[in-house]
């Protein structure tokens, strides 16, 4: 047996790859090890994407507001939605086939593109993100002052607010700190619970208004108009990617995590269809094309169950969302300090529970305080929702953008060049680009300057990430997790036959 294995170590040293090929270097430890790597399945990642999607609550609040922008061409604008998510999902899937990351879009386009790439891929992301969970925060807030104003009529329920906008973040910290697995299940049961709750009302205004139906056919069709109502529609399945952010926890990344992309948008895409249809068919229970979670219970030709219910639907859905976006958004900090745009603290996993917990406390601090503030000083719950909304539409759209029109440089860098892929990948984001900024145009033209603040905010954080790169010297960026010695070989094994390390910090 002694001599089985001598002649075993014999022959794996006096190995050697080809002269003409470079040998190939693994890691003895994987860049992202700290976290609980290979630790989540395929419903955990779908969990983590359909629950940041919020489909309950978007698909039955923002038809309103695609109506209000697109109009009579709401329903162009939607297709035309469709048609560029698709299309972008099926541009950044190329990446998650081919890289693990805790970044997700960021990470993509940090490592095809490089430190400039970096910064502004960074930068939007973190501007969308941020504004998508203050958005989700303060729409559980709404959804639960509609329900107080019906329980204590005679109470001031703005005042509610602040308690409900605390203890939802301290829910969201709590379960976060729970760890990965126990986080997506709660936000899964929650977010089918309020999927069922919406979908079955809205089945319901469908059928009992038959027939009533958006226009197909615009009367007058405004190219800008329908442009800012596709930037709205794609604003709808905003967090999608959140699943790649737990790409280093997966058990199978490189299948599971495309394939939540393209579940969750599709699972998304038929709520949203049926959540228009029966909220137009709503408006002849209400007298006009309104959110029916934003009417009062005891208005004139509303139904109060029908509202209270569905108010339960979006308090749940948007705390699933909250859950889910914070721990996405946590987790880019997390890569972005790894990475030294952000401080390196931010970049630290405790060693109990291999959580970036400080990054968690920092992002809950941050969401929550701009929630209380906006909240405070505008006096109305739903505007703030809005402009947050708005912000995530804006700086999510522009990070999709980045990561399309990179896709060429990455897989030439991969030595995977493709003509098709990369005129597919060079359309859809300048597409995307288009949309955004009709979106930014439209706001402008009806005076509404609160787009302002994505603008704003990216255009602070983009330059805050290029000085500190700069007063750094960050030239590498883009961390990913890597295949290492443990992946490959049995640790039982590795310490019998004592193979030799192969560190190296070389990409593949």
């Amino acid at each position: 047996m002694r001599d089985l294995e001598t002649s075993i170590r014999e022959s794996v040293v006096l190995v050697r790859a080809p002269a003409s090929r470079p040998r190939l270097r693994i890691l003895r430890r994987s860049p992202l090890a700290d976290l609980r790597r290979r630790s989540v399945g395929p419903l955990d990642l779908f969990s983590q994407s359909i629950s940041a999607v919020a489909p309950s609550a978007a698909g039955a609040t923002i038809p309103v507001a695609l109506f209000a922008v697109a109009g009579d061409a709401s329903t162009l604008s939607l297709a035309l939605g469709f048609v560029l998510i698709a299309l972008v999902v099926a541009t950044v899937t190329q990446y998650a086939r081919r890289m693990v990351t805790s970044g997700s879009v960021y990470s993509y386009a940090a490592w095809a593109g490089g430190v400039r790439s970096a910064t502004a891929a960074g930068a939007a992301l973190l501007v969308g993100t941020l504004g998508i969970t203050v958005g989700v925060l303060v729409g559980a807030a709404s959804a639960a002052e509609v329900l107080l104003r019906y329980a204590l009529p005679s109470v001031d329920t703005a005042a509610w607010t602040p308690v409900v906008l605390t203890i939802v973040a301290l829910l969201g910290i709590a379960s976060f700190a729970l760890g990965v697995r126990s986080s997506t299940r709660i936000t899964l049961v929650v977010e089918l619970v309020a999927v069922l709750v919406v979908v079955v009302i809205m089945i319901g205004l469908v059928v009992v208004n038959w027939g009533v139906l958006p226009p197909i056919v615009p009367s007058d069709t405004d190219p800008a108009a329908v442009g800012a109502g596709a930037a709205v529609a794609v604003g709808l399945f905003v967090g999608y990617e959140t699943s790649a952010t737990l790409g280093a926890e997966s058990r199978r990344p490189f299948r599971d995590v495309p394939r939540s992309f393209v579940l969750s948008v599709g699972v998304a895409a038929v709520i949203f269809v049926l959540s228009l249809l029966g909220q137009y068919a709503g408006a002849e229970i209400i007298g006009e094309f309104d959110s029916l979670g934003d009417a009062h219970p005891a208005s004139p030709g509303t139904s109060p169950a029908l509202v209270l219910v569905l108010n339960v639907g979006f308090l749940l859905s948007y705390l699933a969302a909250f859950i889910a976006s914070l721990n996405g958004v946590i987790r880019l900090v997390f890569t972005l300090g790894r990475d030294g745009l952000l401080p390196s603290l931010f970049g630290r996993v405790d060693r109990r529970n291999r959580l970036p917990m400080l990054a968690a406390v920092a992002v809950t601090a941050l969401v929550f305080i701009t929630a209380q503030l906006s909240t405070a000083m505008s006096g109305d719950v739903r505007s703030v929702a809005s402009a947050a909304l708005s912000t995530s539409a804006v700086g999510c759209g522009v990070a999709y953008a980045i990561a399309c029109l990179l896709l060429p440089r990455f897989r030439r860098r991969i030595g995977e060049p493709l003509f098709a892929a990369s005129v597919m990948a060079y359309a859809v984001g300048a597409l995307l680009l288009t949309v955004v900024a009709c979106f930014v145009g439209w706001n402008i033209q009806v005076g509404d300057w609160s787009i302002a603040i994505p603008t704003a905010g990216f255009a602070a954080v983009w330059l805050f990430f290029v000085i500190r790169a700069r007063s750094r010297g960050i030239v590498d960026v883009g961390v990913y997790d890597q295949t290492s010695i443990p992946d490959l070989v049995p640790a039982d094994v590795e310490a019998r036959f004592g193979s030799a390390p192969h560190d190296s910090s070389a990409r593949p």
